[in-house]
């Protein structure tokens, strides 16, 4: 009589064992009765109902669960997450996915290694974000403070104390590019005493203010559309702006065509900082002059 409660007991504790190995963590086992092989079911479920199997969750995963509290190989169980998170802990109580939690980071609450924080205002007050990384904000592609989106500077701007725009010490150079001369001069006779077309020549004054030429162009001979590749002089930004360039051209005659003819007397172009980021001013007509076009190079 006195062995009767011990076998009570063992009986209790072998029933609740096989009840459980057959259900197979809610996802159930395979038709034995013992959590399928001791591997978990075919169709997945842990041996022990904890542990989830590969697929996370009660329903267990295709491997099945092993047969102790361990749970599956790569999920946790119901009470550790999916997959794709894991709890702040990683996997379940009784032991979760085989990383200690998922795959991808943390669940909603967040892993100790989960996503990141950010890049904002509070995170990068004296840069800018640029794909979600804080920048120092310097630089023409990624300029900017303040944590807001990085900005990207156009042609010819600088990132000047993190704000796009034109660097008032920046160097620039100036030259003329082309040009259209009026068929005849301003009398109506022809340029040349023996009837032909004009040879044009750019005398550049920088700044506007200097009272002789600073550089002059290459003579273009006979022609009343020419086109320079010389001819140039350098400004700085601030003196562009406060007192732009000026320009002459002229009909060179040369030894025998007598007298240099004026196409157009001296005259000054001034220069707006969209004019710069341009790169490029047209002017005209002046005098004889019907066009002519100057670039701005950033040096």
């Amino acid at each position: 009589m006195r062995s009767f409660p011990l076998v009570v007991a063992v009986l209790l504790f072998v029933g609740c064992g096989s009840a459980q190995l057959m259900t197979g963590g809610n996802g159930g086992g395979s038709a034995q009765g013992d959590g399928g092989a001791r591997a978990g079911g075919s169709a997945g479920g842990s041996a022990g109902g904890a542990g989830g199997g590969t697929a996370g969750g009660t329903s267990g995963g295709s491997a099945g669960g092993s047969d102790g509290p361990g749970g599956g190989s790569a999920g946790g169980s119901s009470a550790g997450g999916s997959s794709a998170g894991g709890s702040a802990a990683g996997g379940s109580a009784m032991g979760g996915g085989s990383a200690g939690g998922g795959s991808a980071g943390g669940s909603s609450g967040g892993s100790a290694g989960g996503g990141s924080a950010g890049c904002s205002a509070s995170t990068c007050a004296n840069g800018c974000c640029l794909n979600g990384t804080c920048q120092p904000g310097t630089q023409p592609l990624a300029c900017g403070t303040g944590g807001v989106a990085c900005e990207t500077c156009m042609t010819n701007q600088a990132c000047t104390t993190q704000q796009c725009g034109l660097d008032p010490q920046s160097m620039w150079r100036v030259r003329a590019t082309t040009a259209r001369i009026a068929a005849k001069k301003l009398n109506g006779d022809n340029w040349d005493g023996f009837g032909g077309d004009p040879d044009g020549t750019v005398d550049l004054y920088c700044p506007a203010t200097s009272s002789s030429v600073t550089d002059s162009s290459s003579e273009v001979t006979n022609s009343f559309t020419p086109t320079w590749t010389d001819g140039e002089c350098t400004l700085t930004a601030a003196a562009l702006l406060s007192s732009g360039f000026a320009f002459a051209v002229v009909d060179a005659d040369g030894l025998f065509g007598g007298a240099n003819d004026q196409i157009a007397p001296k005259t000054t172009v001034m220069v707006t900082e969209a004019t710069l980021m341009a790169g490029t001013v047209m002017r005209g007509p002046v005098s004889a002059l019907t066009s002519i076009t100057f670039t701005f190079t950033r040096m």
